[in-house]
């Protein structure tokens, strides 16, 4: 066990000596010296690479990175990743572009981290189903490793646990049920068909009824967007948390859809697909151009990636594509990443607009995209 987190101090120094070396060959082009770059794989892989680069020298994240040799105990380092919860999704970006590039040791680094996360989750219940689907259902996914098949049920298992626990102590409270949990549903759904086991199925069924009736059917004002004549107030009304809210909502609720059918969610996603179409199509003159850029500034780079996958996804189940606009909005946010990487100042690791977790979901995106996953 020490030597496993031990070995972890060094992951992070390894890893940018991998990332920024020269003359990387692989799969494909991850060079990130200054060429053009013209794919958006390219592009995301550069703006990676120079984050990486970036957070590394953040000296208030030297803790989290190096982890170094006294952090000898599963406790320091469970510490240390819930003050930095952003870092739980570095090793899924590390399978991600083990996808990129299969002749370099991304996949081995991203092995040892996940290591050390498991067994530190083994006594102190660290994870949530949405990490436990970047972390170890990517992999499986992308390799086919039914290794990381026990680890799931069994994670999945604690946290579901864990939560009900919670529920029962603080039962009615909104702020108890996050909108978050809609991302877990994927790999609750999963477990249940490698297990039999109907309990991941139910939680992720429960959570999402009563996610859809408390945040959309029972709030007026968020209906109010969702109307087909779009006003103008009603875009103005919505904050940066609302915004975050939809594009959860769509994305969640199609994969809801996939997963059971209920056309009720792929309805609901629909609408919201509308939503975020009037605001981000090019071509769509219909909405105010001031209040446009207003609303887009709303919206930060990760609930884009949220918009960009639902749009993807729902487009499979709908007569109308909306691959198009959910590429627009891709490309938007390569800009903005493009533009962030050459700002001098530092930021956190939080922050939502330049996040591993961001990083996570646009990978996914790019991948789905090119139907690697």
């Amino acid at each position: 066990m020490k030597s496993q987190l031990n070995y972890i101090g060094f992951i992070f120094s390894l890893t940018m000596l991998l990332l920024l070396g020269c003359g990387r060959q692989g799969k494909r082009n991850l060079s990130i010296l200054p060429v053009s770059l013209t794919s958006t794989e390219n592009r995301l892989v550069d703006s990676y690479l120079k984050y990486v680069e970036k957070v590394s020298t953040l000296e208030s994240l030297q803790d989290v990175f190096q982890l170094t040799t006294k952090s000898n105990s599963v406790v320091d380092f469970a510490r240390i990743i819930e003050s930095k919860p952003d870092l739980l999704f570095y090793p899924a970006t590390l399978w991600q572009m083990s996808e990129f590039d299969a002749t370099k040791d991304f996949q081995q680094y991203a092995i040892n981290f996940t290591e050390g996360i498991q067994s530190a989750d083994s006594e102190t219940c660290l994870l949530n189903g949405e990490v436990i689907h970047g972390v170890f259902l990517t992999p499986y996914k992308l390799n086919k490793n039914k290794e990381f098949l026990e680890p799931i049920v069994k994670m999945l298992s604690r946290y579901i646990s864990k939560c009900e626990h919670s529920l029962a102590l603080n039962r009615g409270k909104v702020s108890n049920v996050n909108i978050d949990l809609l991302l877990e549903n994927k790999v609750l759904f999963f477990a249940t068909k490698q297990t039999g086991d109907p309990g991941f199925r139910n939680f992720a069924l429960e959570n999402s009824s009563y996610l859809y009736k408390t945040y959309f059917r029972n709030d007026l004002r968020m209906l109010s967007v969702l109307k087909n004549d779009f006003l103008d107030e009603h875009f103005e009304s919505l904050t940066n948390e609302d915004f975050y809210i939809l594009a959860v909502g769509m994305y969640g609720f199609v994969s809801m859809y996939e997963e059971t059918g209920m056309i009720e969610y792929l309805e609901f996603s629909k609408k919201i697909a509308f939503l975020f179409e009037k605001i981000f199509d090019s071509e769509n003159y219909s909405l105010n151009q001031e209040t446009k850029q207003k609303v887009e500034e709303k919206i930060d780079l990760l609930s884009r990636s949220m918009v960009c996958l639902g749009l993807f996804n729902l487009s499979v189940y709908t007569e109308k594509s909306f691959e198009d606009i959910s590429s627009e909005i891709y490309l938007k946010t390569l800009r903005e990443l493009e533009l962030k990487a050459k700002e001098k100042t530092n930021f956190n690791s939080i922050d939502m607009n330049y996040s591993f977790r961001l990083f996570y979901y646009l990978f996914e995106y790019e991948l789905q995209k090119q139907n690697l996953i």
